[in-house]
């Protein structure tokens, strides 16, 4: 038998990876067989699994007000990178400058409530 090893890649197109192998052989006295086989490997996507923290730069101000940083904490738990599409606070509504990068596991994304 033999083996080698082959890492598949498919970003984000579902189906599968067909392989086919071929191996010719020769004896002693010059004769030739070949002989051909395939293998199909089938993918499914990823889904995105995220989880948020949200904290407060401190936990009380005076009754005058004060200055309160607010921090998201999106970490990814999928093994696919993600784009943040939306976030939106009960409070300030929906920020309309999103991260634009892909992102592999955590970003910060922090908000100043005056």
């Amino acid at each position: 038998m033999l083996f080698r090893d082959y890492s598949v890649y498919f970003w984000d197109v579902p189906g599968s990876h067909v392989n086919v192998g071929s191996v010719t052989v020769t004896d002693g006295d010059g004769n030739t067989d070949t002989a051909t086989d395939d293998a199909t490997v089938a993918y499914t996507d990823v889904l995105p699994v995220i989880s948020v923290t949200k904290t407060a730069s401190q936990s009380s101000v005076p009754e005058t007000g004060g200055n309160v940083l607010f921090t998201y904490t999106v970490t990814n738990n999928s093994s696919e990178a993600v784009t943040i599409t939306a976030l939106s606070d009960d409070k300030l509504g929906r920020s309309q400058a999103m991260p634009t990068a892909r992102w592999d596991r955590a970003c910060d994304w922090s908000f100043l409530l005056l």
